[in-house]
Formats: C-alpha cells, structure tokens, sequence
C-alpha cells in the first residue's frame, strides 16, 4: 500500500521506527489542499493536517509499506482519537492512485493551535530531508511553535533521539 506524509512522518527514520517497511516512493504535490497545524493533540499542542482548499497545495512524501503495518501506523497516528484514514486519490506518474492519508477528525480542529519545537523539527526536517521545494519549506520554517511545557515527555525524547541520532538536528 502507498502512505502520503505531510507532517512529522514525512521524515523517514521517523516513519521507520513506526513502521519498519516503509520505503520512500518519491515526493508528491497534492493541489487543491493546504497545509496547516490545527489538529488539536492530546498534549495540548497543534499537529499537521491537510484540508481541502481549491488554491492551495501541500508537498509531501509518498512511501510503500506492508498493508500488515497499517494497524502500527493506526495507532501511532492516532485513528479513531483524532484523526481519520481515507483513502484519497493522487496522481502518480500520470496515473491516479489510491493512497492513504491521515485528516483531522471533526471537533479536533482549532486552528489556534501552535505546535511543541521538537515536533514540528521532525515536520521541517522531513521536509528538508526530501528537498521538497524552496518556497514550501520557507513556508512551513515560518510557522512558529513553542517549547513543550513537560520537555521530558516522551514523545519529545523520541524526537529528539531520532534528530540526534540521523544528525538531523535544527539550528
């Protein structure tokens, strides 16, 4: 099956620790959708998703995986509390496709929301990762975020493990 990354597991060795049989496809532009940061998370911060919108577009990153692994990515993306699979349709060397995707489920969106520092590292490291274009990773290096009030919670030392450990760390 083909997963598209647009927030935090558009960074590969993020995704692989989730999911061992990811494997990187290639990059994608999705139009008629737009990147935000209004997924209201169970910590209190802000995680990524994507709407519909007709003048917009998101960058992201396409990856194969077994469809046994779904369950692991379910849950690490927090189907069911939050956000919702779908299945969406995408053009992929000319022909469309059927991927998965993750979208903020109905009442889990506040678009005042502001994300923890390590987490949306992860988000703008993906993105540099994979050279998505100039202008989207400008855009997405402009979005501010704000220190975790619990910086040894553990996603946040997950984070930071992975950045350090692929030297991946931000300025």
């Amino acid at each position: 099956m083909i997963y598209l990354a647009y927030g935090s597991n558009m960074l590969t060795e993020r995704l692989k620790e989730r999911v061992s049989s990811a494997n990187k496809l290639r990059t994608i532009r999705l139009p008629g959708y737009r990147f935000e940061v209004c997924k209201r998370s169970d910590d209190g911060s802000g995680k990524c998703n994507i709407i519909r919108h007709p003048n917009s577009e998101v960058h992201g990153v396409l990856f194969r995986m077994n469809r046994n692994d779904l369950p692991a990515l379910d849950e690490a993306e927090g189907a069911g509390h939050g956000y919702v699979r779908k299945a969406l349709k995408v053009k992929i060397d000319g022909r469309k496709r059927s991927v998965a995707v993750y979208f903020a489920a109905p009442g889990y969106r506040d678009p005042a929301l502001v994300p923890y520092d390590w987490y949306f590292d992860l988000v703008v490291a993906g993105a540099r990762q994979h050279g998505l274009p100039k202008y989207y990773f400008s855009k997405l290096a402009r979005i501010n975020s704000m220190p975790d009030p619990k910086p040894d919670r553990k996603t946040a030392r997950e984070a930071r493990v992975v950045l350090a450990k692929h030297k991946l760390s931000l300025p």
